[in-house]
């Protein structure tokens, strides 16, 4: 319902849709090798490929996976105490103790009653600051601190519930390389379908536009022309087609940003920042990162890595 460790299928396209350079097996001593091998013919068959395409890589521990499912069940953890309709209203540092102080604005719904609210005060010797999309505004308006290039992308994604007579048509496992696509996951609506997503730049809008979907029908056509046609009456019938957009946070050298903000000005205060589109992928091994920034204890990366992604201001 929630994941399905299917294996991923990587179309090697370049973003205009033309093939990328011969790809290499992975030697012994790689990283990659047992990770990925060339698409089997029977995989291509069942994407509507064939060997006279551009080659294709099988990822074989790929997966497709629902992002709430995944937070929800890192949320159980025992040491996590999760507090909902939160709104920090101020932020400060007790220069006596060292701890920073949250007043906090927690807003209650109350059955026939309208809603209200009370407020909270909470202390902690590190804050973190993973605010997704809206990091760079918080820096430059309520820190007034340099926002490090950090701006925000909108994605949006397209989707529809899957016809009965295109479902064997359509490929078991998720495909990527220009785009994505995956079929058959399991809704409360039925079994749907999902492709894209668009890429806007400094954009934060959550709108769903007809130029996003046919941005992603142009692109699911390079990607797989034989689910393009399968789903056209889909495309054409807008009580059908659906869309989703979601904002996520990008940095200039494309790293995420990880660790203390500004220990001069802000000792304690942490960012956790611009994973863009690779959340999923990024979001514990910065975790860990950030652990070892406040407990001293040894970095999970190299040096070379870490000054990445270190939290400095731009140059200019």
């Amino acid at each position: 319902m929630d994941w399905l460790g299917s294996g991923v299928l990587e179309r090697r396209l370049t973003p205009q849709g033309q093939p990328q350079k011969t790809w290499s097996q992975p030697t012994d001593d790689s990283i990659w090798h047992g990770h990925l091998s060339l698409a089997s013919p029977g995989q291509l068959a069942a994407a509507g490929l064939t060997e006279d395409d551009p080659p294709s890589l099988w990822q074989h521990q790929g997966a497709w996976i629902k992002p709430a499912a995944l937070v929800k069940a890192l949320l159980k953890h025992e040491a996590i105490e999760l507090q909902t309709r939160a709104e920090v209203e101020t932020l400060h540092r007790n220069t006596c103790t060292g701890e920073w102080c949250l007043r906090i604005k927690n807003h209650i719904a109350m059955s026939n009653m309208g809603r209200s609210h009370t407020h909270s005060t909470e202390t902690a010797p590190h804050v973190v600051l993973a605010l997704g999309a809206h990091t760079p505004d918080f820096l430059n308006q309520v820190l007034d601190a340099d926002a490090m290039g950090l701006h925000p992308i909108a994605g949006m994604v397209s989707w529809g519930l899957m016809p009965a007579a295109t479902t064997p048509a359509l490929p078991s496992f998720a495909v990527n390389g220009h785009g994505s696509f995956v079929s058959g996951v399991p809704t409360t609506e039925g079994a749907a379908w999902y492709t894209g997503a668009t890429f806007e730049r400094n954009a934060t809008t959550t709108a769903v536009t007809a130029s996003g979907h046919a941005h992603n029908h142009q692109r699911l056509g390079q990607l797989l022309p034989l689910a393009q046609q399968r789903l056209a009456a889909q495309w054409s019938d807008a009580s059908q087609l659906k869309g989703w957009t979601g904002a996520r946070c990008a940095s200039i050298n494309r790293m995420p940003k990880v660790g203390l903000f500004d220990e001069t000005q802000f000792p304690g205060l942490h960012l956790l920042s611009a994973m863009g589109a690779r959340g999923l992928t990024l979001s514990l091994l910065c975790a860990e990162v950030l652990a070892c920034h406040m407990d001293g204890g040894p970095a999970p990366l190299s040096e070379k890595l870490m000054q990445t992604m270190r939290c400095q201001p731009t140059l200019t």
